[in-house]
């Protein structure tokens, strides 16, 4: 990549990625050819992907900022429909057998009492 280069072009490209001046002069040729070879240009560090956000977040529902699908929205649907808390209960433990029951009922109570909208 750099054999072609002569000692000028060597010094300019240095200069491009980044390498002081007073370390370009203190420099041998080989050992700038050496920095050429192993040195990442800055551009590639500026520019990395940035994460795009996770698809979960366009499934929250705007009003209630509760995932859909979950045992959570679940207990918080059948709440609202005026059923029991054993009823509840059960539906969701059909639904999910891995609910607690003291989390089914502390959803249940806060949809009741209107904390979760």
């Amino acid at each position: 990549m750099t054999k072609d280069l002569n000692y000028p072009q060597l010094v300019e490209r240095c200069r491009n990625l980044g390498m002081d001046e007073r370390g370009i002069s203190e420099a041998t040729f080989w050992e700038l050819e050496f920095f050429c070879k192993t040195h990442i240009p800055p551009t590639s560090l500026i520019s990395k992907e940035t994460k795009t956000p996770s698809k979960m977040i366009n499934k929250i529902t705007p009003t209630t900022s509760i995932m859909p699908g979950t045992k959570k929205a679940l207990t918080i649907e059948l709440a609202r429909k005026d059923l029991t808390l054993l009823e509840v209960i059960s539906k969701v433990k059909e639904s999910f057998p891995e609910a607690k029951e003291s989390s089914i009922k502390i959803w249940y109570s806060q949809t009741i009492n209107k904390k979760i909208e």
